[in-house]
């Protein structure tokens, strides 16, 4: 393609993110926080003398560890990378002939779908965030976070994120991992 500069990336809903993002932060605190006060309570009001000392201290030790997991995986659902493909010499470059064209004559591309070589070598090119996607991985161009994701599973309105990645990448084990962390609190 030809040396031409590319239209800037499109402009997420924040505004719809955040109000996401807020309930599923607010929920998983307030579980957190629940479950930390109850497991206070308890001990405060309950005869600890039937359990063994270490054993009474190993529970309430197991509780605080899983609270803390769920606010690194709160964390990391809501502040993680789930796989957004950059924009970089390698993802952008060569770009389609129509693309390249466009751009040099400045028009818009958001009246093109997305592109394939003939050959498919580079996967798709998505006209929106100007980037190759790669041709074995599962990606998507999420709507709501105007990006293109590897690994997409879902755009979450609980957390106003992607949910993406596989069990090595993204932030899909922290995902799993809230979830599971939430059902054993209760």
């Amino acid at each position: 393609g030809l040396n031409v500069d590319l239209p800037p990336l499109p402009e997420p809903d924040h505004g719809q993110k955040w109000s996401e993002a807020k309930c599923g932060i607010y929920n998983v605190l307030f579980i957190v926080t629940l479950v930390l006060v109850l497991t206070h309570c308890v001990a405060l009001n309950s005869d600890v003398g039937s359990l063994p000392s270490s054993a009474y201290w190993l529970l309430f030790a197991i509780i605080h560890v899983q609270a803390l997991a769920a606010l690194v995986c709160l964390e990391r659902v809501v502040r993680g990378d789930p796989g957004t493909i950059k924009r970089s010499k390698e993802t952008c470059h060569p770009l389609p002939d129509v693309v390249a064209d466009r751009l040099a004559r400045g028009l818009r591309l958001d009246d093109l779908r997305n592109l394939y070589l003939d050959d498919d070598s580079r996967g798709s090119y998505c006209v929106r965030c100007c980037v190759w996607r790669p041709r074995k991985r599962s990606c998507h161009h999420c709507s709501t976070c105007q990006r293109c994701v590897l690994d997409f599973d879902h755009h979450c309105g609980f957390f106003g994120r992607c949910i993406a990645g596989t069990w090595r990448s993204g932030n899909m084990p922290f995902f799993v991992a809230i979830i599971l962390l939430g059902w054993c609190a209760f």
